[in-house]
């Protein structure tokens, strides 16, 4: 096989060689006419020439794609063998004869016009020639594949559910499928009764097929190909059938098998119809697919079968509204791929693949029920709608585990779960879509990458159980109501960006990460993202609370300082009386550079805004917070033992620290509770602070205040000097 270019200008292809042919683009004249087995190119080298095309000229594979000129080929036949491609470059012939190459498809380019045009298939079953323009055919049109099992595919090479226009005169066609065409011109398109009859594979317009019929299987062991195994009805009635067209509905049935051990094998037959059933097979039949092949409807599998071989691709194609039905069956797969184009695909129990699902166009809903694959992808740009459901959708490869791009979404409650254990990176291209929960398991330590500039969840969680990172894209926001994210002790999550800033956006109320190292995070907002103790600021966030360094020295420590990055003097305090289920308003106080007591609010009458009783004033209750810029602490346990009916009148708080303009430093915090003694249940012993009580030396009126117990004689005194006390 040899590359001829024509150099020849205006001249014309004939016997002669001449100067008129070259075996490089533009090249030196002088090589031997074009045979049977030279690919032929007229290109812009070839000069905006008419080239006449003389008697009969053989060529293999014929481009004309960017050629200038035209050709006068009245009374010519250019015939192509073993072709390949035929790109016309939108000119005019006169008689073209194509012989598709065997085992190959055909492309065909160019907005061409034939008087006749005549395209034979090969040993290659469903040979597809690929049109990616309109033809003009002014006589007659001729396509023929090699035989009912060996067919031709006529199909649309545009973006679905473009069509392409075979403008014809007249047509004579054998054993032929098609797709994506319109039948026009003066031809009738009636293909229904032609040899070999004819399918269609969806999306055709102005052509009448052979009417679709139902056919069975029977029996036993058989190639799919075999045309004595298909009937008109169950156990070998109603008459002879077919091997399925396209449009046929398939069944398997229990009289398709009177024995253990018996296959059907698809063998390289490149589709199986339109819906295929096996509902009722009885003996444990296999089913084998080594190849590549298309479903034009739904299927139903039962348990009672075994699938045999790994077939690179199976296309979930065509228009209609279908149902799925795996009964526990994996399917086996390199790439499942959902093509339907307008068609409506339905599970109707959980669906399990070990290839990638690759949706492409169409609607599907997954309903209840859950699905497991390698990834689920997208290609192209048709309309494409995926109906998330209420299951789980489970993905269990590497690399690009979900990429629905410019796909519909519609979340449901669905849960999409990442499980992976290896050290593989895994990416979820969320392309900006809303989802419900997405949940990263396992116990990889390969890295997540969560990508899209603007997906929201309901719950994202990150449970993997070692240590590894969490990625997000550049610029990205991800919003989400709930924030499950936590490592452990020696497997800590590191959560930062691609480069550059991401953004997380809380949805809901407070969330707590610990065990994280946080950088280059924007969260908001303010006051709901708090990074637990063992958390690390990695630098470059805004509106995470971060624990400052050592909490432990600061409750009711004296003179040992917790030490934090602060922007300001502020210092603030919230109080919860329902273990941090709820929060006070905040108060705060001021620091400067020397170390001061502080008291919050209105000392020991503040009440915070809450009412509080001794029952509220117990470990398992009684919370308090405090801040400052973005690092917090809470405290917990401060022993307290009030009776449950006493009243408070007040919850003093009081803080020692200083701030130095960069950094704010934590001496001590107090906290004070205060009641009247009206309410309190008292006995021998009992204690209690006076708050008007009189120190020694202090007139009536003008107590300050004195620590006080009931003795036996039912009389309140002093711990200063055992006096009765008074106000």
């Amino acid at each position: 096989m040899s590359a001829r270019f024509w150099v020849g200008g205006t001249a014309t292809w004939d016997a002669t060689a001449g100067l008129k042919w070259s075996t490089t683009s533009g090249g030196a004249g002088g090589s031997a006419v074009p045979t049977s087995s030279d690919d032929v190119t007229f290109d812009a080298n070839s000069g905006n020439n008419v080239v006449t095309i003389s008697g009969s000229r053989s060529c293999k594979s014929f481009t004309a794609q960017n050629f200038p000129g035209s050709f006068s080929a009245t009374g010519s036949t250019l015939t192509a063998t073993n072709c390949l491609t035929f790109n016309g470059g939108g000119k005019t012939f006169d008689n073209v004869v194509i012989t598709m190459a065997s085992g190959n498809n055909l492309s065909f380019g160019g907005t061409n016009t034939f008087n006749n045009l005549t395209i034979s298939g090969n040993s290659f079953n469903e040979a597809a020639v690929t049109f990616s323009a309109n033809q003009i055919i002014s006589t007659l049109l001729t396509v023929n594949g090699a035989s009912a099992i060996l067919r031709i595919r006529l199909k649309s090479g545009l973006v679905a559910p473009g069509q392409i226009t075979l403008n014809a005169a007249s047509t004579s066609m054998s054993n032929v499928n098609l797709s994506g065409i319109i039948g026009a011109g003066a031809a009738t398109w009636n293909l229904s009764a032609i040899t070999g009859n004819s399918g269609d594979m969806g999306n055709n317009t102005g052509i009448t097929f052979t009417t679709s019929a139902t056919q069975y299987w029977y029996r036993n062991t058989g190639n799919w190909n075999d045309p004595t195994k298909w009937f008109l009805a169950t156990n070998g009635g109603g008459g002879a059938g077919r091997v399925p067209l396209p449009q046929d509905d398939v069944v398997f049935d229990g009289n398709s098998f009177n024995a253990g051990a018996q296959t059907v094998t698809l063998g390289n037959f490149g589709y199986t119809g339109r819906d295929l059933n096996w509902t009722g097979v009885t003996n444990t039949p296999t089913w084998s697919t080594a190849s590549s092949y298309s479903i034009f409807g739904g299927f139903t599998l039962v348990a009672g079968m075994t699938l045999s071989g790994t077939p690179n691709t199976i296309t979930l194609g065509g228009f209609n509204t279908s149902t799925f039905t795996s009964a526990g069956q994996t399917i086996a797969c390199t790439f499942l791929l959902l093509d339907g184009y307008t068609g409506s695909f339905t599970l109707a129990d959980a669906f399990v693949t070990n290839g990638t699902f690759q949706m492409n166009a169409g609607t599907f809903n997954a309903v209840t029920f859950n699905l497991t694959a390698k990834a689920v992808t997208r290609s192209g740009t048709q309309s494409l709608t995926i109906n998330l459901g209420t299951g789980t959708w489970t993905l269990t490869g590497t690399g690009t585990v979900w990429s629905p791009t410019t796909a519909t979404v519609n979340a449901g409650t669905s849960t999409i779960k990442i499980t992976d254990a290896s050290a593989s990176s895994k990416t979820f291209a969320g392309a900006s879509n809303a989802y419900y929960n997405l949940w990263l398991t396992g116990a990889g330590s390969g890295t997540y990458t969560i990508t899209g500039s603007n997906n929201s969840y309901n719950d994202f969680k990150d449970n993997n159980s070692v240590a590894h990172s969490l990625l997000f894209a550049n610029g990205s926001t991800n919003s989400m109501v709930t924030w499950t994210v936590n490592g452990s002790a020696g497997n800590v999550i590191t959560i930062n960006s691609v480069s550059g800033t991401f953004s997380l956006v809380a949805l809901g109320t407070r969330i707590d990460s610990d065990y994280v190292s946080i950088a280059h995070c924007a969260a908001s907002p303010a006051w709901i993202w708090y990074a637990g103790r063992n958390c690390t600021d990695a630098g470059n966030n805004t509106g995470w609370i971060f624990h400052w360094t050592n909490p432990g020295n600061v409750y009711l420590s004296d003179n040992v300082y917790a030490t934090f990055p602060a922007t300001t003097a502020s210092f603030y305090m919230q109080i919860s009386k329902d273990a941090g289920a709820s929060w006070s308003p905040p108060l705060s106080v001021t620091f400067g550079a020397g170390d001061t007591t502080q008291t919050f609010g209105a000392g020991i009458t503040e009440l915070w805004g809450e009412s509080f009783t001794g029952a509220d004033i117990v470990d398992a209750l009684l919370y308090i917070r405090v801040y400052s810029d973005y690092y917090s602490e809470v405290y917990t346990t401060f022993g307290f033992a009030i009776a449950g009916t006493a009243i408070l009148t007040g919850l003093k708080a009081e803080a020692e620290g200083k701030w130095n303009g960069s950094t704010m430093s934590i001496d001590r915090i107090r906290l004070e509770p205060h009641y009247g003694t009206s309410s309190i249940p008292i006995s021998q012993g009992s204690q209690a602070y006076a708050t008007n009580g009189r120190k020694p030396g202090e007139g009536a009126g003008t107590g300050t205040g004195v620590p006080v117990f009931f003795d036996s004689t039912g009389a309140w005194r002093s711990f200063v000097d055992g006096a009765t006390v008074a106000a």
